[in-house]
């Protein structure tokens, strides 16, 4: 007979305390589940699929936008919308689906909200291109009479430059009156309007 420590047969059964017992198996249920959890928490990772439909309603959105010229009258939140959409795109890439899934979603709502807001912009620019062009024609019509006066004094160069610009501004005012411009083009013509009557009677007034 081979003994062992203390007299111990080491061919025998090792005889375990039942706390070690105890513990030991609560030690193998606990690496049970935690193994059963990764398990299911790779199993949702690998089902994950990309959000193409929340992406192909963010384009939508997008794109009726676009047709709205919510980038023009909305430019602001335009921006905040477009920030959004590139951000999910970005994501998408990096397969961070959920994430992408959200930011998708959040584009979209922003780009509605856009678009909400055209008309109220649309009008308010109406609105105050009006008030300016009223402003620039009582510029020009302050401005004819001191023309009329002073335009003899003009040297020859002064007055080619008068000719030209007197007939570039009266063309501007027209065109800015043209019903079938944008807001934002109406501006540029009044914006050159008052540039040069303003111009025109600082040089006058002298």
């Amino acid at each position: 007979m081979q003994a062992g420590v203390a007299g111990v047969d080491l061919r025998s059964p090792v005889a375990l305390s039942p706390a070690l017992e105890s513990g030991m198996k609560k030690t193998a249920t606990g690496c049970f589940r935690i193994g059963a959890i990764l398990l299911i928490l790779g199993t949702l990772v690998g089902c994950a699929k990309p959000p193409y439909e929340a992406q192909k309603a963010a384009e939508a959105a997008m794109e009726a936008g676009m047709t709205a010229q919510a980038d023009v009258y909305s430019a602001s939140v335009w921006n905040e919308a477009k920030n959004m959409m590139d951000s999910a795109e970005a994501k998408m890439k990096k397969n961070a689906y959920a994430a992408a899934g959200a930011a998708f979603i959040a584009a979209k709502d922003k780009f509605v909200i856009a678009i909400g807001q055209v008309e109220t912009s649309k009008k308010a620019m109406t609105e105050d291109n009006a008030d300016v062009l009223k402003g620039v024609e009582e510029l020009l019509a302050e401005l004819n009479p001191l023309a009329a006066a002073k335009t003899g004094k003009l040297d020859g160069e002064q007055k080619k430059t008068w000719d030209a610009e007197s007939a570039l501004m009266r063309e501007a005012i027209e065109n800015a009156k043209n019903s079938s411009l944008t807001p934002p083009e109406a501006r540029k013509f009044i914006d050159e309007a008052r540039f040069l009557v303003e111009k025109w009677l600082g040089i006058f007034k002298k």
